[in-house]
């Protein structure tokens, strides 16, 4: 009985004998608290099981854009700072050195370019 899928068909296994169906009766009573059911119930089990991935793999993914809207807010920070540099007329090196760009960035900034392109 135990092996059944589901109360249905653990209702089923126990309607012929006395002792399955008060047994089916503890178990569906243990079955109805939260706490036991994924226990007893296999679909209850996949629900439970399904939504903790599915809330994981949310949280995974709102970390892994939270993590990638502050690089790239980093990234047009140290653009608008090198291209602020550049207007006040500071020397490639020290705005490399300041911004943390590379020296192939800030000259993409003086032929115009972006640097997400």
């Amino acid at each position: 009985m135990l092996q059944a899928s589901s109360y249905e068909e653990m209702e089923e296994l126990a309607s012929d004998s006395i002792k399955r169906r008060a047994l089916y009766n503890m178990i569906k009573k243990m079955g109805d608290d939260p706490l036991y059911m994924p226990l007893y119930d296999r679909e209850a089990f996949r629900k439970a099981e399904r939504e903790e991935l599915e809330e994981k793999a949310t949280k995974e993914g709102l970390e892994k854009g939270f993590k990638q809207g502050i690089e790239r807010g980093i990234s047009q920070n140290q653009e608008e700072n090198a291209r602020r540099m550049l207007k006040k007329g500071y020397p490639l090196e020290d705005i490399a050195e300041i911004t943390g760009l590379s020296l192939e960035s800030i000259h993409s900034l003086v032929d115009g370019k972006s640097l997400d392109s």
